[in-house]
């Protein structure tokens, strides 16, 4: 579905760019090379009510998904996509996929965006994971726990209704919650967290663990753990598709654009 068509065009010279967002880095990417002169269409599942958006003249947005690989590769065929900037989230783990195989299908240029990790706190009880079903695994029973995984991840938590669980994500997860979780809904648009306030949202909710992902939305609260001397349990970024051509910087991506695509 697209909610708002990009303005008219004075050159028309350039292929359009899909780049797949959903995060503060992506929509800054999609801003970024529709300034450079680029169309952009910026994709979007679908899944957070009221998504913030990146607004510009020559900015697409699509919501909805594509239909697979396949239907991705026909998408972008039939709309003339130059470059596929994969900017989706950096715990995602099908799209990614999906993506690349959607590019070669249609014989379009493809690279993962994916800004660097930040720097976890020095000295800190941080166990990290490959996933969430082994971070089930490692939770005590009965523990006081405070999850920072989005809805999915806590989803994925569901079989551990034994312990006391305080949640926090953008929208509600798909399955019901255990009678012990607490879910905190709704939580963007709030002043940028500082760490005070996460050490303060701990000791409120009595957590023992910590629960995240190893991501930049949860940097304030890892150091708000790590003050407080609570264990983590870290989820790892999965590493990007065999074979991607990985990018780490904006200025990075345009330069790409710039040489593997257009003048």
């Amino acid at each position: 579905m697209t909610l708002r068509e990009p303005a008219a065009r004075a050159s028309g010279r350039r292929a359009p760019v899909l780049i797949t967002g959903g995060t503060a880095a992506a929509r800054h990417l999609a801003l970024v090379v529709a300034r450079a002169g680029w169309p952009v269409v910026y994709a979007l599942a679908g899944a957070t009510p009221r998504p913030n958006l990146p607004r510009h003249p020559d900015i697409t947005i699509h919501v909805g998904g594509f239909g697979g690989a396949e239907g991705l590769a026909r998408w972008l065929r039939a709309r003339g996509i130059g470059a596929l900037l994969d900017a989706t989230h950096p715990h995602a783990r099908a799209m990614p996929e999906r993506a690349l195989l959607a590019a070669r299908r249609a014989g379009v240029f493809h690279a993962r965006f994916l800004p660097p990790a930040p720097e976890l706190p020095r000295n800190a009880p941080i166990t990290p994971l490959n996933s969430i079903a082994r971070m089930a695994v490692l939770l005590p029973r009965d523990a006081r726990a405070f999850a920072a995984l989005g809805a999915r991840g806590v989803a994925e938590l569901a079989s551990r209704g034994d312990v006391w669980l305080t949640a926090r994500m953008l929208s509600p997860p798909a399955v019901p919650m255990p009678p012990r979780w607490r879910l905190v809904i709704g939580a963007r648009g709030v002043p940028r967290a500082t760490i005070a306030a996460e050490m303060a949202l701990l000791r409120a909710t009595r957590a023992r663990f910590l629960l995240a992902r190893h991501s930049t939305g949860s940097r304030a609260m890892l150091r708000a753990a790590a003050r407080l001397g609570l264990p983590v349990l870290l989820l790892a970024r999965p590493a990007p598709p065999a074979g991607a051509r990985q990018l780490t910087r904006t200025a990075e991506s345009l330069e790409w654009l710039r040489d593997v695509c257009f003048s």
